[in-house]
């Protein structure tokens, strides 16, 4: 299967996925939908050239047009994004396809500006996480792969990210669907200060896992142990996070939340506020 046919069908079921876990890559999604222009003209030179007759001994074959792997970014971002959120709704499977597309494609058009040793890194850390055979493992995979595109943003002048605010208290009211979704905009936070890479985000996501309230929310029906313990080691996890200051640290602590939240999705599936 071709690496578009494969973005297509990981970008049209990201539309869908069941875990809502994001607004920006279900909105990143949208605009995948339609791939960059750039990508569009050389996948078509790219047909046209294979259906074409041998050039004759008078003509010279047609140049592999150079994009800049900007043209790129959004596709890494769909398709790495999707992975991670297929992870939280605990389905291995799904990442498999996408992931081993965004492994295998040939960046041979590529401009050159040093992003290939950057290219290679995360082709690889694709590529094994792909074969990850344990929602851990694929959780660590997707970790490792956030961390491997903030290196190469941080060496190349990555994105700016927004500023956030870090929270001051824990909230004075808490249900269960307030608190998925703290989870939620938590875990994007930590993915932009994984990916970016940023401080200031990677503290935001942190603080509001750690300031969660320590009480359970209360639901009908009552939470099971095994939600309460997993509530329990996500604010754990944000406390480690609040202290985590290198690339290494940063990188483990978001697999475990990953499989966490997964465990917790599992077990709380029925739950209600």
């Amino acid at each position: 299967m071709k690496f578009l046919e494969i973005l297509s069908t990981a970008v049209g079921a990201a539309c869908v996925l069941g875990c809502g876990h994001t607004q920006s890559s279900a909105a990143a999604a949208t605009v995948t939908a339609e791939p960059p222009a750039t990508l569009q003209q050389v996948t078509s030179l790219d047909d046209k050239a294979r259906d074409a007759a041998p050039p004759t001994a008078a003509e010279e074959p047609p140049p592999v047009a150079a994009v800049s792997i900007e043209s790129f970014m959004l596709e890494h971002f769909v398709i790495s994004t999707w992975a991670r959120d297929s992870i939280v709704d605990g389905d291995l499977e799904a990442i498999r396809k996408p992931l081993l597309a965004l492994a295998e494609y040939s960046y041979a058009s590529v401009a050159p500006g040093g992003w290939m040793v950057g290219i290679a890194r995360m082709q690889l850390a694709a590529r094994l996480t792909a074969q990850a055979q344990t929602l851990s493992a694929a959780a660590s995979g997707i970790a490792a792969m956030g961390r491997t595109c903030g290196q190469c943003h941080r060496e190349q002048g990555g994105p700016d990210v927004q500023y956030y605010m870090a929270e001051d208290g824990a909230p004075k009211s808490d249900t269960f669907g307030r608190r998925m979704f703290r989870h939620a905009w938590a875990v994007e936070r930590l993915w932009e200060g994984l990916t970016s890479p940023s401080d200031n985000a990677w503290m935001a996501g942190a603080s509001a896992l750690t300031l969660a309230p320590s009480a359970a929310p209360e639901t009908q029906p009552t939470l099971t142990p095994a939600v309460i313990k997993t509530l329990d080691r996500v604010r754990a996890l944000g406390a480690r996070a609040v202290r985590a200051d290198s690339a290494d640290a940063r990188e483990k602590i978001y697999g475990e939340l990953l499989v966490t939240c997964a465990e917790c999705h599992r077990s709380a599936s029925k739950v209600a506020d």
